[in-house]
């Protein structure tokens, strides 16, 4: 009889009295040992059983099935026939139970091949060690033997397990650390690497034993990480999850423990990057399917919320209960807040909050011992000392300026961290939508009162939140909050649309995780292109490689059909290098050592495309199992994300029907619109590599299209935040249109008469006020100085030092000094000019807003922000009133050095102006008949 499941045999023509006496002597030699056994696969039925693993050829299966013919013995054997193109490995794979790792095991099978170099390989696994990036059961390949005769029947073997375990064992050690334990490992699957070379391969594979087969038993499971069980202690065997990798987004039904050790977060033992959105009463499931992994509540989530939560399978971050009063009675907090993953101890906070802070958080720890479930906290100043009370900070930075450089927010970053207590674990905010700041300024200046741009906020740009992301993973945060002001379900086009965006962002980190969990920044890869670097993070035995920006309206940023190099430093031999994108993974040919590192060719630069360089295989199959399970989708919104901008760009450049530029600008559009259709081709034939390749090739044109409009919008009116319009493209139009038309409408009166700087005596009985930070780190102050006016005899002067001027700061957390003007009475309805100008003699240090100059009408959304001038600089700002009925102008120096303030003016222009209100792109027609289509 033939079975198609593994059978524990016995020679037959052994006796059954020899037997017998056998297994009593065996008996009596090793008492209680576990029984031994030999696990056998014939082949004999119909249904393969060996499967597809990972490749880093280009593969395709010609055939695979059960044979009845050209068997090793009996009368059936598995074949598998394929193509493959250049490449090192092509893995099939056989699960075998789990075998403890004992002398008497080895494992043998019976192959075939056209080719010869085929090797066998088992997994073992480590049950006591856990991997530092995935939290799993650390996982390791023993290697045996390999084919060699062509044409005929070989035996391949795996001997002496133990030794060769012992000796992986030794190089995991120096890896990882002393703390590789080989203690209870076991073997759970065997692996053949099948790739004989380029073109068609054909394997026969037959006769699979495993002989020392001692089955793996389960015991009660016991708390605590590996590490807790020191190595060479006599404990009995524990019973520890299998090694695992969890799906992209997968989040756990109910997380029973969660943790921080050292700075990465840990829910269930396994890294977690989070992804957390702010909750704006949206059904819990939808976020879940948008790809978040939590949402932050501003309140107490009621019980009905919890239990949804923990139907859903997302966690929550939120206030801690009110029953933490910070007295001695606290109650413990319940298992309704299970699904809690860290509690919020509040926002913007200062010196002033934090007695609150500290009496609250020792109440939640009182309250909460159990669960380990960090604080976390969002400090506006007081960084170190709020370090000590929360177990991870919140950094929020991000000004709408279309001309800043994107690095400064990263630099601003890092140096906020610095700030903190060493080792501070930190996540980031992302900004999605548009300010409200500017929403205001946008109705305001339309002159309609009831005039809303939209209902709801518009959005940023993928390339905007991509750029604020790749910005954070690379200065080290370990978990992004989303920021939203308006819900993501709305039916209406710019919802689904910012739900669309968010998707295919929380798509991309999912491919990384649980590397964004634990990577570190390594160093920084020089690129082809002056205006990219690449910054280079590390994780076990990899490289990930990020493209960041250094001039978001670079013309190198855009560049499309030209080869695109990365140059990586300090990469050890032997690793491979992929292109990873939401469409898959990729091997990248083009691979050599250079002066310098490693120069890895890519045939065309992708910004949503990050570079990893692998020395382990599995590394590639892990992505490659990832980038499956979310390709098909990613493609889908990659695409429409596509046509919704291609739509807004074909709207605008009707309402800018004038200009030389426009010929090119027609042949920009109609080349987006020719790949957004080749992509829906492809994607209809499934080739979803072309398909994507297509829509971003469609996404650079637009940029093309984009980046010197906005150029040009900036420097026509020497600053990106001159109006608001420069905040989007949808609004260039009115940006031209108000220029052209406060050109015929000369400013009226100053309305701040001491603007002039001239008398001081007169700027302090009006109103003018000056603050300054006391603290043991910087010295600063103001003057009114006679040095270098630009207009009359005077000029305000700020200036801020180091204390230690040997050891001065590399980053400030606050302004040290700044100045406000009195009141300013405005009417409603009115815009207003303001103009001043500006003198930094010398690029200010620590800081990376420089001086700011903020009208408490446009907020520091759209503040200037000026880091060095060539002498004296002339700003100007256009802002409308609205309902206010006065403002007030702030210039705030937030580095070391000086500036110095001269000329300023305020001045009415008049009646409001009429302006049409900006349009929003018309819906674009989907396969689902609308665009974005709805949930």
């Amino acid at each position: 009889m033939s079975h198609d499941f593994p059978m524990f045999w016995l020679n037959r023509a052994t006796g059954w009295g020899v037997l017998g006496l056998c297994a009593a002597i065996c008996l009596v030699i090793t008492g209680d040992a576990p029984a031994q056994s030999t696990l056998r696969y014939d082949f004999e039925t119909t249904t393969p059983s060996w499967r597809w693993g990972v490749a880093d050829a280009p593969l395709q299966i010609r055939a695979h099935q059960r044979l009845r013919q050209d068997a090793h013995s009996g009368h059936g054997c598995e074949y598998l026939r394929f193509m493959a193109g250049h490449g090192t490995f092509v893995e099939v794979t056989h699960p075998l139970g789990e075998a403890y790792v004992v002398d008497e095991l080895n494992l043998r099978v019976w192959i075939r091949s056209n080719r010869a170099g085929a090797r066998l390989m088992a997994r073992a696994v480590l049950p006591r060690t856990r991997h530092p990036e995935t939290g799993a059961a650390l996982t390791t390949m023993l290697i045996g033997s390999s084919y060699g005769t062509p044409g005929r029947w070989q035996s391949l073997a795996l001997d002496q397990i133990p030794v060769l375990l012992e000796r992986e064992a030794r190089r995991l050690r120096f890896e990882l650390g002393a703390n590789v334990d080989t203690r209870e490992a076991y073997v759970d699957e065997i692996a053949l690497n099948i790739y004989g070379g380029q073109g068609e391969t054909h394997v026969w594979l037959d006769d699979l034993e495993v002989r020392g087969f001692v089955e793996r038993t389960a015991a009660p499971n016991v708390p605590g990480s590996p590490e807790t069980v020191p190595p060479g202690s006599n404990e009995g065997p524990r019973h520890f999850q299998p090694a695992k990798l969890s799906e992209p987004g997968a989040a756990p039904d109910a997380v029973d423990h969660v943790e921080l050790r050292g700075s990465i977060f840990y829910a269930d033992g396994t890294p977690v990057f989070p992804r957390v959105v702010d909750y704006r009463g949206e059904p819990l499931r939808f976020l879940k399917e948008l790809g978040f992994n939590a949402v932050k509540m501003s309140s107490v989530p009621s019980t009905e919320l919890l239990q949804e939560a923990d139907r859903v399978g997302i966690a929550i971050i939120c206030p801690p209960p009110s029953l933490i009063s910070g007295s001695t009675g606290e109650t413990a907090i319940g298992p309704e807040f299970d699904v809690v993953w860290a509690w919020d101890l509040g926002n913007r906070l200062s010196r002033a909050e934090i007695d609150e802070a500290t009496r609250v958080a020792h109440g939640v720890r009182r309250a909460d011992p159990a669960r380990s479930r960090p604080l976390i906290c969002e400090p506006a100043t007081e960084l170190r000392s709020f370090s000590r009370i929360a177990d991870i900070l919140v950094f929020d930075h991000s000004p709408w300026n279309p001309g800043l450089d994107p690095t400064a927010w990263g630099t601003w970053l890092e140096g906020r961290s610095n700030l903190t207590l060493p080792g501070t674990p930190f996540w980031t905010v992302i900004q999605t939508q548009v300010p409200p700041e500017i929403l205001r300024q946008w109705s305001a200046l339309a002159a309609k009162p009831d005039f809303q741009v939209h209902p709801h906020a518009p959005v940023l740009s993928m390339d905007l939140v991509r750029e604020q992301i790749h910005q954070a993973l690379a200065s080290g945060s370990r978990g992004i909050f989303f920021a939203t002001s308006s819900r993501l379900d709305n039916d209406d086009p710019t919802s689904r649309l910012r739900a669309t965006v968010l998707e295919l962002a929380n798509t991309e980190l999912r491919l990384l995780d649980p590397w964004a969990a634990a990577t570190k920044h390594f160093t920084t890869a020089s690129t082809s292109r002056s205006g990219i670097v690449g910054a280079v993070l590390e994780v076990a035995r990899a490289r990930l490689v990020l493209p960041i920006h250094r001039n978001r309206l670079g013309p190198d940023r855009f560049a499309s059909g030209e080869k695109f190099s990365y140059t990586v430093p300090g990469v050890p031999a032997g690793y491979r290098a992929y292109e990873l994108t939401p469409a898959g993974i990729f091997r990248v040919r083009a691979q050599e050592r250079v002066a310098g590192g490693i120069r890895v060719t890519l045939n065309e630069y992708d910004e949503a495309a990050a570079v990893v360089l692998a020395g382990d295989g599995r590394i590639y199959g892990t992505l490659a199992k990832r980038s499956q399970i979310v390709s098909r989708r990613a493609v889908r919104l990659e695409r429409d994300l596509v046509a919704a901008h291609l739509s807004e760009a074909e709207l605008v450049a009707h309402r800018l029907r004038a200009g030389p530029v426009q010929n090119a600008a027609d042949a920009l559009l109609a080349s987006a619109r020719a790949d957004l259709t080749a992509c829906d081709a492809f994607r209809t034939q499934e080739r979803l590599r072309e398909a994507y390749r297509f829509a971003r090739r469609a996404s650079r044109t637009l940029a093309t299209y984009e980046a010197p409009l906005m150029g040009h919008a900036v420097a026509a009116a020497r600053s990106p935040v001159a109006t608001p319009f420069v905040a989007a493209l949808a609004t260039l139009p009115e940006h031209r249109r108000f220029l052209e038309q406060v050109k015929s409408r000369p400013p009226q009166e100053n309305l701040l008469p001491t603007g002039n700087i001239e008398n001081f005596t007169q700027m302090q009985a009006s109103g003018w006020q000056l603050s300054v930070l006391r603290n043991n780190i910087v010295l600063a102050g103001a003057d009114v100085s006679t040095e270098v006016p630009n207009q009359g005899r005077f000029s305000l002067r700020l200036e801020a030092h180091a204390a230690d001027r040997m050891n001065p700061p590399t980053m400030l957390e606050s302004a040290p000094v700044w100045v406000t003007t009195p009141p300013i009475p405005v009417a409603p309805g009115s815009v207003i000019r303001v103009d001043a100008s500006i003198r930094v003699p010398v690029e200010l240090d620590a800081s990376v807003d420089g001086l700011m100059v903020i009208d408490s009408l446009g907020g520091a959304a759209l503040a200037e922000r000026v880091q060095s001038t060539e002498g004296w600089q002339p700003i100007t700002l256009y802002r409308a009133a609205g309902d206010a009925e006065q403002m007030t102008l702030t210039f705030a120096l937030t580095g070391l050095g000086e500036a110095s303030i001269d000329d300023v003016r305020v001045r009415p222009l008049g009646a409001p102006l009429p302006f049409a209100p900006p349009r929003l792109p018309p819906a674009v027609i989907s396969e689902r008949g609308r665009w974005p289509p709805r949930r």
